[in-house]
């Protein structure tokens, strides 16, 4: 069992790390300031094409001077190195000793025949140079600036770090998708989308089920689906109403996953000022949005309430035949206590409608987790439960860990394809084989306090975000990679 950091030096503003539904492969959101190192050489096209110009100029004005100082005869034939005449042809010519049986002597021309070529480059370079202020095209040249996205995080600290003003609007903030590879805790950026910077509560990260594009849920207010292998955004969701009354805008409030085939996103949207929740099915790439499911929501009936958690679906894939889409759903209330209750679990179809419902104890602090067989995890320490369809919730049978680490362990992770289960304590870390309930391994983490957790698809790796107070007072978060030891090992 291997433990390693992943250094990200330019961001230290992590939202999110959730594994790819197959391999190893984790994915990291953070916050983070781009340069487009591309849009930069587009913005001084004047100075860099003016330059080229000037050096092209300088070659020209001296080939034809070294032309015009070097006559040649038309009939004759001169060495090419030093203009000498060899018409009677000698092997070597006999003022420079170049080989002229390797590289034969040339013709004689007139200077004006031997200008032509040298000419018509100084014409052509100077009408390139004059048609984009020709065409008006301004410094930010928009039909060439989209050629290319040279996205540098580096650039950033360096114009940061330098009283260049000019430069400072082409520093973009935004949200960068990193991919990790567990073994060896080296990065690649994937893609980076600009938008708000974003809190933890305010942001989602799903991964489709076949791995090829994420959805990502920033500040409240859009769905931006990306393309993993190209780093490109498939599309773009904002609101699916305008209306807005008292103040009180209809917001995204999470991503609850995908349908089978991995061509459509489910999201919670929330209508404050209708007091509505809908389970909404999107298509990014023909943005189709259909309504799966609508409810009332009374959660804003009094003044005390602070903070609203809204109503949240969460979504597995089964292969059943109108059963391919089984959701929950919850709504709470956060208030000065933080005291967040599940009310109701309801599992429904792809359609809306309702295949089982029941009632949950209002004062549990469980955390569900819908299984792909319909079963019902409640993620909740020390005593989680399960629900299998049709009957009684009933204890997770698990091998129990000592007793110091039982006690503070808090939170609990499903691996994605549910053979694992990863318990999360002050200082521990527990890994279970969730079929038999074996306990397979600890890891002690130390006095890091975790803001984040995700275990990958059979237990193999899984990742921790930790907080750390700089020296200005502020919170970074770092990650922390972990390789478990194999059921077999």
């Amino acid at each position: 069992m291997t433990v390693h950091p992943v250094n990200i030096p330019h961001s230290t503003d992590l939202l999110e790390v959730t594994f790819a539904p197959q391999g190893d492969t984790l994915y990291v959101a953070a916050n983070s300031e781009v340069v487009n190192l591309w849009s930069i050489c587009v913005f001084h096209w004047p100075e860099i094409l003016g330059g080229l110009l000037a050096l092209i100029l300088l070659v020209c004005t001296w080939r034809l001077v070294r032309i015009v100082r070097r006559p040649r005869i038309e009939g004759r034939v001169y060495c090419g190195r030093c203009n000498y005449d060899v018409t009677d042809a000698p092997p070597t010519c006999p003022e420079c000793g170049r080989d002229l049986e390797a590289k034969p002597a040339r013709p004689g021309k007139t200077r004006l025949r031997r200008s032509i070529p040298t000419i018509v480059i100084v014409l052509v370079t100077c009408l390139l140079y004059a048609m984009p202020w020709a065409m008006n095209v301004g410094r930010q040249w928009p039909a060439v600036a989209g050629w290319f996205q040279w996205d540098s995080a580096e650039a950033v600290t360096w114009i940061q770090d330098r009283p260049i003003t000019r430069l400072q609007p082409f520093v973009r903030r935004g949200t960068e998708l990193l991919a990790v590879n567990p073994a060896t805790a080296e990065w690649r950026r994937v893609a980076f989308v600009d938008l708000p910077f974003a809190v933890g509560n305010e942001f989602d990260l799903k991964i489709s089920p076949d791995g090829r594009w994420a959805t990502l849920r920033n500040d409240y207010q859009s769905l931006t689906a990306i393309d993993l292998q190209s780093g490109g955004v498939i599309g773009v969701r904002g609101s699916i109403t305008q209306r807005v009354t008292r103040g009180r805008p209809s917001v995204w409030t999470s991503v609850a996953g995908y349908n089978a085939d991995s061509s459509s996103v489910f999201a919670v949207w929330h209508n404050e000022s209708e007091r509505r929740v809908s389970l909404v099915e999107w298509n990014p790439v023909t943005q189709a949005v259909r309504i799966v499911e609508e409810r009332e929501s009374n959660v804003y009936d009094g003044g005390r309430i602070e903070m609203v958690e809204a109503e949240r679906w969460t979504r597995s894939v089964t292969g059943e035949p109108g059963q391919s889409a089984r959701f929950l759903s919850m709504y709470g209330t956060v208030n000065r206590s933080l005291e967040r209750k599940l009310m109701e679990v309801a599992v429904v179809d792809d359609q809306g409608g309702a295949v089982e419902a029941f009632g949950v104890t209002p004062n549990s602090q469980a955390e569900p987790y819908l299984c792909a067989d319909g079963s019902v995890i409640f993620l909740d320490m020390p005593r989680p439960m399960i629900k299998r369809p049709d009957e009684k919730a009933q204890p997770l049978k698990l091998q129990p860990p000592p007793a110091p680490v039982r006690q503070t362990l808090g939170r609990l992770v499903v691996s994605p394809d549910e053979s694992h289960l990863l318990g999360l304590g002050h200082e521990t870390m527990v890994l279970w084989n969730l079929k038999s309930g074996q306990l397979l391994a600890s890891v002690d983490h130390g006095s890091k306090v975790p803001a984040g957790v995700a275990l990958s698809a059979g237990g193999r790796s899984g990742a921790m975000m930790h907080i750390v107070r700089n020296n200005s007072g502020r919170f970074d978060k770092y990650l922390d990679v972990i390789r478990f030891p194999t059921d077999s090992d």
